[in-house]
């Protein structure tokens, strides 16, 4: 198939030509023209074929590869028609998860972008707990395939040809046991998983982390982690200063964090779950129905945080307006990520990619 491209289509270009060999169509001045345009409302495509001529109206740049896609499927058969689809959700795409199993190849996670492109997704979250290089730690995900700087730009600048926005998440409390577990690294360890919070040399290790991963970005979206921290304080922490609130503990360490983001103009997010897991009466129930968050608990976690929840296991609509509606005292925005259950198998490549949808 032919296609001859009208309109102000240069920042398309890259995106068109990436896409044309997954599409089997070829860019030619004789071939079938496509007038691409702007639609009524930056929510709005709409794609088209009429008298033989095709169309491609969008309002953000993301929609016209969802756009193009649709005129390749449906196009094909020459019958006229007209596709008109409003987005719902300002935000949307997967998290891929670069800490388990194979870290993907650059190769792969092109090949994840195209499909994503043609979706209509905006977002790709790159989960990365220790698969990223920062200078200084040899040990930070050593034999484990971590991405150099150069490579994360170039998964940033293939995305971003899509109008798709790639950011990171990282961990700078838990989830650090691949790292963690190297007798070199020992004076940054609380316990198995959790950083030694409180430390000088731990501070700067988590201002080192944010200003490695968040450099070869377009983005200033940053994942901060901090999730299923349970263990926290309960190690070398409570043998150098006793028994301590884990809120007390948590919150501190978050207004570091957003010190950090602040002075490097970033916009952070994070897991919610910690927050509800201390709120309920053992301290660890994420999902208890009972669970409120107490006016005082509330009052003290900053607002300048964007609240991740994460559910990947409720199938009754009910559930999740119930949690939603908890995290509301909270006074900070609210994404939502549910999983695609392809984790905890022996060949998964991408883990858990989550849903994730930004709730204002």
């Amino acid at each position: 198939m032919k296609l001859h491209f009208e309109g102000d289509i240069a920042d398309l270009m890259p995106g068109i030509k990436a896409l044309s060999q997954e599409l089997s169509f070829t860019l030619s001045d004789d071939g079938g023209k496509v007038q691409v345009g702007p639609s009524s409302s930056e929510n709005v495509l709409e794609v088209g074929l009429e008298e033989g001529n095709a169309y491609i109206r969008y309002g953000q740049k993301h929609q016209f590869f969802r756009g193009l896609g649709l005129l390749i499927q449906q196009g094909q058969t020459g019958r006229p028609f007209h596709i008109k689809e409003n987005q719902q959700f300002g935000t949307i795409g997967p998290m891929f998860d670069l800490s388990r199993n194979g870290v993907l190849t650059l190769d792969s996670f092109k090949y994840f972008l195209r499909k994503m492109a043609l979706m209509g997704l905006n977002t790709v979250m790159l989960y990365m707990e220790d698969t990223y290089e920062i200078s200084g730690e040899p040990y930070f995900g050593y034999m484990r395939g971590r991405y150099n700087a150069a490579e994360l730009k170039e998964i940033d600048d293939y995305a971003d040809q899509f109008g798709i926005e790639a950011f990171p998440s990282i961990q700078t409390l838990a989830h650090l046991e691949e790292f963690l577990k190297w007798e070199s690294v020992a004076a940054y360890k609380d316990t198995k998983g959790a950083l030694l919070v409180g430390d000088e040399k731990v501070d700067r290790l988590v201002e080192n982390m944010l200003e490695s991963v968040s450099a070869p970005f377009r983005s200033k979206r940053v994942h901060i982690g901090m999730d299923e921290a349970e263990e926290l304080g309960r190690g070398k922490y409570l043998d150098r200063n006793g028994y301590q609130s884990r809120f007390d503990i948590m919150i501190g360490h978050l207004e570091k964090i957003l010190k950090v983001t602040s002075r490097l103009g970033l916009e952070p997010m994070m897991w919610s779950d910690m927050f509800l897991k201390l709120a309920s009466e053992d301290g660890r129930d994420y999902y208890n129905s009972e669970t409120g968050i107490p006016e005082e608990m509330a009052r003290r976690i900053p607002k300048n945080v964007e609240m991740v929840y994460w559910d990947y296991y409720h199938t009754e609509m009910e559930d999740y307006e119930k949690q939603i509606a908890k995290h509301r005292p909270l006074g900070c925005n609210l994404a939502f990520a549910g999983a695609v259950w392809v984790f905890n198998t022996f060949g998964s490549i991408t883990a858990y990619p989550c849903a994730l949808q930004i709730l204002r």
